[in-house]
């Protein structure tokens, strides 16, 4: 129920916004189209979760830290990610809870240029990936799939939506990143981003918004859990 109403809100907040004054919210404007790599709470390029096929640019790096109100342990996430080139990613988050040792988290990405060796520029985007290769939760190996197109390709306001699948297995065969996972982000706000996702065990949703070009601030829920944090980006 508590995870209901967080996405409820989440949703309402947007559908709010996009009836608020032209100095804050763009009718889908290209001068509002926030960027769409975006880096998830665990480290690697992606949603709340799950990671997309999408990889940050050669050198582009990425630092957040997030806040999730867990009922019996809240915790502490910090993580980064880096483009080794721009179809190989690394990077990771480091977690803590109240009363307990930190634990790292080390995930690896690499995009393969599908569409480009097959000339066919259209195709999605596909990756393949470890999530917490050092096994400190539960390690998962996956392959994924995104693509991002505007609603009307023949408008340049046209909202733009991304779109990603894929399926994972990890060490235990429960919880997160087993099985299908996917989700969904379009811009809703003149500089933010809202996104959704199943992680193959629970429904996450989250909202973010670009305070600068740079640096954006986000809230959303994360397995039930409320949480919030911050995000510094380098050449995204």
């Amino acid at each position: 129920m508590r995870t209901v109403v967080i996405i409820v809100a989440l949703l309402a907040l947007v559908a709010t916004a996009s009836f608020a004054a032209d100095s804050y919210v763009s009718a889908w404007g290209a001068e509002g189209t926030t960027n769409q790599v975006t880096s998830s709470w665990y480290g690697n390029t992606g949603l709340i979760v799950t990671p997309s096929a999408f990889t940050p640019p050669a050198s582009g790096a990425s630092l957040a830290v997030h806040w999730v109100d867990r009922e019996s342990d809240p915790t502490w996430l910090a993580s980064i990610n880096f483009g080794v080139t721009s179809e190989l990613e690394l990077g990771g988050a480091w977690l803590q809870v109240p009363n307990a040792d930190a634990q790292a988290v080390i995930n690896g990405k690499y995009r393969l240029s599908v569409g480009k060796w097959l000339g066919e520029p259209n195709l999605p985007d596909l990756a393949v990936g470890c999530f917490d290769i050092s096994n400190q939760i539960n390690r998962s190996l996956y392959l994924v799939l995104s693509k991002g197109f505007r609603v009307d390709p023949t408008k340049a306001d046209s909202p733009r939506i991304n779109i990603h699948a894929g399926w994972a297995t990890n060490d235990t065969g429960t919880g997160a990143m087993d099985g299908l996972f996917g989700g969904i982000e379009f811009n809703a706000l003149q500089f933010g981003l809202i996104q959704a996702e199943w992680d193959g065990d629970a429904f996450n949703a989250d909202l973010r918004y670009n305070l600068a070009k740079a640096i954006s601030l986000d809230v959303g829920v994360l397995n039930g859990d409320l949480g919030a944090g911050a995000t510094y980006r380098s050449q995204f």
